[in-house]
């Protein structure tokens, strides 16, 4: 252990990465703090956009396989510490209530923590990358359905879960080089479809926001990981897409009917039904 901290004090890239994480974490603090007047938090947020953007730019060669967990990072950290954020001073509906100033604070380190975690990835900072990749996947996907089952029913729910769920899992299958090409694409939409269709099953159990997440991140979290598994094994994208297709029909048999006629079971099952 004091081995690897040595280490890490003389690895430069390390400390340039903390600047970088450090800088950022301090300019989401002062766009979501409500200390201070309104117009510190717009010049706070607008330089924290250009110095995201910069950070980007700047590890672009390396992280540019993993734009969308870097986009998806930041996107999850405005929507849940933003002004009309779920802990916003606007009616905070977070699934954990109130945090105050203490909290906010942690969650604003958390997001720093994996902004360096995304870096160091990028820059294969760890020994073993893939795996802490995979551990900072099942994070975002966990943080996201979270804020999925916390946000209430809207009807853009679906759509942004959805897309968030195609293109986490193409940038899983990229980064570990799984050569599907043109059925690539199917997968992904079949994996998203799936995790859509379990999303709308715990919708209507009665789970909060946190049994929620586990449930369905859980599922998602071995269904990734034998889908990386089977590629491994399996060359013919066509048979793995087709036991996918099949398992994302079985959660249908076991919905159960909500009141209504055919056309308010239609629009419930959409937009998550409870």
């Amino acid at each position: 252990m004091v081995k690897k901290l040595i280490s890490f004090l003389k690895n430069q890239i390390g400390w340039r990465l903390l600047f970088e994480v450090a800088a950022a974490a301090f300019l989401l603090w002062l766009a979501v703090s409500p200390i201070g007047p309104r117009p510190i938090g717009l010049i706070g947020l607008i330089v924290l956009v250009f110095w995201l953007i910069r950070v980007y730019l700047k590890h672009l060669p390396q992280i540019k396989g993993l734009w969308f967990s870097f986009l998806a990072l930041s996107v999850l950290a405005w929507f849940v510490l933003g002004p009309i954020g779920l802990i916003g001073p606007i009616g905070p509906i977070s699934p954990i209530g109130p945090i105050g100033s203490i909290g906010l604070i942690g969650l604003i380190v958390l997001y720093a923590v994996a902004f360096f975690v995304l870096l160091g990835i990028a820059n294969f900072l760890f020994k073993n990358n893939q795996a802490v990749y995979n551990l900072f996947n099942t994070l975002l996907m966990v943080g996201a359905f979270l804020v999925s089952f916390s946000i209430g029913f809207v009807w853009w729910r679906p759509i942004l879960l959805g897309l968030f769920l195609f293109m986490l899992f193409r940038e899983v299958l990229n980064f570990h080089g799984v050569a599907w090409r043109r059925r690539s694409w199917v997968v992904c939409l079949t994996l998203a479809f799936l995790g859509l269709e379990l999303g709308a099953v715990v919708s209507f159990l009665p789970l909060g926001p946190f049994n929620a997440t586990a449930f369905l991140a859980l599922f998602l979290f071995l269904v990734r990981d034998a889908a990386l598994a089977f590629s491994k094994v399996v060359l013919l994208s066509r048979l793995f897409s087709g036991k996918l297709l099949f398992l994302s029909s079985l959660p249908l048999l076991f919905l159960p009917p909500p009141p209504g006629n055919f056309k308010d079971l239609t629009i419930n099952y959409v937009i998550g039904y409870k």
